[in-house]
């Protein structure tokens, strides 16, 4: 990146985090729409074989990179500095970035790459923002929390997002308890991600002493293929026969023990609501997010959206397809012991059916799922 001749201004840089299901890719749609006259660029990543969350950003077309299979704080960090040097090379490079990590990345590692492998001239980090899902935070195990703490601790702006799901008591006690860990960071409440762009782009609150020290956290992560836990070499992506993709992927250096897997669905039948909504509610306790765009049968013309997040369940009508071929595209991550490949796609081919069959033909599904015990399924 050294070798072109500096901007007159380098481009501000601001790095979103926060745990899985949290709402960062909520946060940045919205970030998008009210751009205030800002031309942005987008990078987005997931550890699934399968950028559930770029599919779900909207209204940056060309500017938005996509990387997968793997996590920007670790193994893809030669990736994403070369995601910003694409995106900062064009005839009209954007006028403010935004780098969206995935759901178990450190934010720390991610500004401690650009810090040390970005010509300052050329882009700079704006600020850390971390999105925390108030009502999630409150119920977390032990070892999300080893994940969603690190995160906490690298933010120059804390996001509470989703508000209305908690007491104003609970609300104001999380917010007590979590204000010593920003030192003098920011902190502001928001239902679905609506924060004020003026607040959080352009500010220039970065804390390098905070978000780049030698205690960064990282986690350890395994994505699932089909048939097992990935190996410690990785595997190549594949597909079988029947649609769906199952890849593998594994990163080392992490020495906090909490371990997440993933497994990708993809499958080009439509899908029953209905069935749909009994397997999401027979996935155990493990699975701690699941996140795809869907095609129902009974809506054959307009995506549907699912977002799963602990307990909390969503379907709903997204966009039409427009020129994009109708798929389903699903991820489920979890914790602990990876379950069986072949289980998850069994469970959820049986949601398959005919067009225009599947029961009744609701807009909206939101509900809290029937956890069964760990391992049915």
């Amino acid at each position: 990146m050294d070798a072109r001749p500096a901007p007159t201004v380098a481009v501000p840089v601001t790095i979103v985090g926060g745990f899985l299901g949290a709402g960062k890719t909520t946060l940045l749609n919205h970030l998008l729409s009210h751009e205030d006259g800002r031309r942005l660029g987008v990078i987005v990543n997931d550890f699934g074989s399968i950028n559930i969350d770029a599919a779900l950003v909207v209204g940056v077309e060309g500017d938005m990179v996509q990387l997968s299979n793997g996590c920007i704080c670790c193994t893809i960090q030669d990736d994403l500095v070369e995601a910003l040097d694409r995106l900062l090379s064009v005839p009209e490079p954007p006028q403010h970035i935004i780098i969206e990590a995935s759901g178990v990345s450190d934010p720390r590692s991610v500004a401690a790459t650009l810090e040390q492998r970005v010509n300052p001239a050329l882009a700079t980090i704006d600020a850390v923002i971390v999105v925390v899902d108030v009502k999630q935070h409150l119920s977390m195990s032990c070892r999300e929390r080893i994940v969603a703490g690190g995160q906490l601790r690298a933010a120059d702006i804390l996001v509470l997002n989703k508000i209305d799901l908690v007491e104003e008591a609970a609300l104001d006690a999380l917010e007590t308890r979590l204000r010593p860990r920003l030192k003098r960071g920011r902190i502001f409440r928001a239902v679905r991600g609506r924060v004020p762009a003026a607040l959080v782009l352009g500010v220039g609150v970065f804390d390098a002493a905070r978000s780049c020290g030698p205690e960064a956290m990282h986690v350890h992560l395994h994505e699932l293929p089909n048939g097992g836990p990935a190996d410690e070499e990785g595997a190549e992506a594949g597909h079988d026969d029947g649609g769906h993709d199952h890849s593998a992927h594994e990163h080392g250096g992490h020495d906090h023990g909490a371990e997440f897997w993933t497994w990708s669905f993809r499958t080009p039948r439509p899908l029953s609501a209905r069935r749909l909504r009994r397997a999401v509610d027979a996935l155990p306790p493990a699975v701690v997010r699941a996140k795809g765009t869907i095609q129902l049968s009974s809506h054959a013309g307009r995506r549907a959206v699912m977002h799963v997040v602990g307990r909390r369940a969503e379907l709903c009508l997204g966009e039409p397809w427009g020129e994009a071929e109708p798929e389903t595209q699903l991820v489920v991550i979890g914790v602990d012991e990876p379950l069986a490949a072949d289980a998850l796609e069994q469970m959820f081919r049986a949601c398959e059916v005919e067009p225009g069959t599947g029961g009744p033909a609701k807009t909206m599904w939101r509900w809290v799922r029937r956890v069964l015990p760990s391992g049915t399924g």
